[in-house]
Formats: structure tokens, sequence, C-alpha cells
């Protein structure tokens, strides 16, 4: 009898144990622990299989950004997640926060960002999906301000109204498309308007440059006949030296294409010479003595004359 009764009790024992298992309970994540220079405020890591229902409740107030990393191990053909909303925690609205589709598959290794913020809500849980035989590890991130910018970390910003081009000028003046509508868009005497030549910076081409007068007044400045490659005056290639002997009477030097002379008496010269144009004397001429030099701009060397008291005397001119 008294084995009896020991045996009954160390059943009834074991069955009271096996009613503390929990049956069914859904799997709370185990907390993160965060380390300095971590900006989120909620950090959680589930296991899910292929025979996990969701997850316990979270608290998310004030929760507005999820981040999920994905970590499939062993055979996982199939996987989804849904971040799910509830003001009560009991009652949830599945993808409430981040729908599965958002998301995307979970079945490779992978992370997915909310792009801008959701909810609020009180509380959230994890709706998995899972084929396969293998688990997945996700960790989910939760941040009350952008995780993009609280990390201090550069965030791209799409601008969908800003204009392809600008205007060079400090005013709020489009820019010329063409020469016709160049002068349309800079009106002459406008306050503001540039006076500089450059009216666009897509080419030359296609802009009508304009200047001032000095009274504030702009005019176009047309390109045609503007060079588009410095050229070299005729005659400025070669030049052309030579001497000549001077008489008493005024003798023209030889004829000589230039843009510039210089005459100068020889330094064997006993006599001053005179140098002059068409008609020049002893009287009126420019006197050189010996060794004495003069320059001017001329086109031809025979707009000079020489003029001397007698023979005797030699000038050597140089031009190009």
């Amino acid at each position: 009898m008294k084995s009896n009764r020991w045996y009954t009790a160390a059943g009834l024992l074991v069955f009271l144990l096996l009613c503390l298992v929990p049956n069914g309970q859904a799997q709370q994540g185990t907390p993160l622990s965060q380390v300095p220079g971590t900006p989120w405020q909620l950090g959680q890591s589930f296991v899910f299989s292929s025979t996990s229902g969701a997850s316990g409740a979270f608290n998310a107030k004030g929760i507005l950004y999820w981040k999920l990393v994905f970590v499939p191990d062993g055979t996982v053909s199939a996987c989804s997640v849904s971040v799910d909303s509830s003001a009560t925690g009991s009652s949830f609205s599945v993808g409430g926060l981040v729908s599965a589709g958002t998301i995307g598959s979970c079945a490779s290794p992978g992370s997915y960002v909310t792009p801008a913020a959701v909810g609020p809500t009180n509380f959230g849980q994890l709706t998995p999906a899972i084929t396969g035989t293998g688990h997945v590890t996700i960790v989910l991130l939760g941040y009350t301000e952008n995780p993009a910018l609280s990390s201090g970390a550069a965030s791209n910003v799409a601008v969908t109204n800003f204009p392809a081009t600008q205007p060079v000028s400090a005013t709020s003046l489009p820019l010329p498309t063409s020469a016709a509508t160049a002068a349309n868009q800079v009106p002459p005497g406008t306050a503001g308007s540039p006076n500089a030549s450059v009216q666009s910076i897509q080419g030359i081409a296609s802009m009508t440059p304009v200047k001032t007068d000095g009274s504030g007044v702009t005019q176009p400045v047309s390109l045609a006949t503007a060079p588009t490659t410095p050229t070299q005056p005729s005659g400025f290639g070669s030049g052309v030296t030579n001497q000549q002997a001077v008489t008493a009477s005024a003798v023209a030097l030889p004829s000589n294409a230039v843009h510039g002379v210089c005459v100068k008496a020889l330094s064997a010269n006993t006599i001053p010479v005179y140098v002059g144009f068409s008609g020049v004397t002893t009287s009126t001429g420019y006197q050189l003595n010996a060794g004495d030099s003069v320059c001017g701009q001329l086109s031809n060397t025979n707009l000079i004359f020489v003029i001397a008291t007698t023979t005797g005397a030699s000038v050597a001119f140089f031009g190009n």
C-alpha cells in the first residue's frame, strides 16, 4: 500500500510539472545589447521556422522607422514576414506597419529599411511564413528618428523640381536657348543684367553676348566677324633691311610693305642727314647726326625721304 501511495504521489507531481510547460506560447524576442553609437531605440532578435506563428507583442511606442535583417539557416525555400500594429496589444492588424510584400523575401540573407516614417502604434509583432526545414533569424531594429540622419551618415535627397541648367548671372533670368532669344531674355538697360559677354555655359554658338557703351545701355555684340583663331597681320612674318646713299636732293627709300620702319645715319657719316616725307628739305627734315636713328609706324618704306647738304652720307633702314 505504501508503495502504491508513493507511485501515486510521483505521478501527480509529474502531471503538475507538465501542466507548467507553456503550450503554443508566442515567441518573445531576445533583446539586443546596445553599444555606444548605435541609434536604435528597439532591438530584438527572433528565430522562426515553418511551424512558427506570430511573435509576442513588443512595446512600439514612439517608433516610426524600422529595419529588419534576415539570416536564413538550413533549407529555406520561401520566407516572408510582416510588422503588425496594435493599439491594445491583443488584436493586431497584420502588416499594419510594414506589409510582407513591401519587405520582400527573407529566404536569403538581406535587410529592409522603411523609406519613410510609419505608424505610430503602441504595440507591434512579427508574423512570419516560412517554407522548408531550416529557420530564419530576424533582427528587428526600431528608431524614433530617421536612422540615416540620426546616425550622422550622409543621405540622398531626391529633388524633382531643380532646373537642369542655372543662369550664370546673379539674377533669376533663364539661360538663353538660342541666339534669337538671348536679347529678349537679357533686356538692354535692365537693372542687374550682366554686361559681360557670357550668357550661357552651354556653348558660344548658342548665345548673344552684350557690351556696354559706358552709359549703362547694353548692345548685342555679333560674333560672326570675330576670328576664332588669332592671325598674324600681313607683313609681320618677315622684315626688310638695307642702306641707301643720301644726296643733296630728297630721295625716297625703296618700296617695301611694312608696318613700321627705323632709319639710322651711318656712324661713318661726316655730315648730318635729314629724314622726312615727300617734299622734305634740309630745313624741314628730322636731323640725324652720325649714329642717330628714328622710327615710325608706316605702311611702306617709300614714304620716307632722305636728303643732305651734299653727297657722301648714307642711311640704313629696317622695317617689318
